[in-house]
């Protein structure tokens, strides 16, 4: 395929562009969730057949072309095998709040600590209510 751009006297001489592409459906040694996320991350670059495709036209030689395409493909796959498991991580996070709980579980004084502010904290509600109870007798 020829490379598009400036080229001098030897414009349109040297076929150096490079486009490769493989189709998901084939591709047994990709599992799926891989698939799945490099269709959601390069729409772009997968047909509806379920190809995918990348091209370069870097340098001035085919093979380096080639090589620099199927580094491409080799980024995008371990790209999508990374955001795989950055949304694995993101599902399994816990809040700041209920990690600091469950540390606090784990030890009896921590258990008591707990329990103190859960009564704490019903007496704070109790104490709103009957405030509020109050105000509505005044009005």
């Amino acid at each position: 395929m020829r490379s598009s751009g400036p080229g001098g006297q030897s414009v349109n001489m040297s076929d150096s562009k490079v486009q490769l592409s493989f189709n998901f459906n084939d591709a047994d040694w990709l599992p799926e969730p891989v698939k799945a996320k490099m269709r959601q991350l390069f729409k772009k670059r997968v047909s509806k057949s379920g190809e995918f495709a990348v091209k370069c036209q870097v340098t001035s030689s085919q093979i380096e072309n080639t090589a620099l395409a199927v580094q491409m493909i080799r980024d995008s796959i371990e790209q999508a095998q990374r955001a795989i498991k950055d949304d694995e991580r993101e599902a399994n996070k816990i809040d700041n709040r209920e990690w600091v709980i469950e540390k606090m579980k784990k030890t009896e004084e921590g258990v008591k600590r707990l329990e103190k502010k859960a009564e704490a904290i019903k007496k704070i509600k109790q104490d709103r209510k009957m405030k509020n109870r109050e105000n509505k007798w005044r009005d």
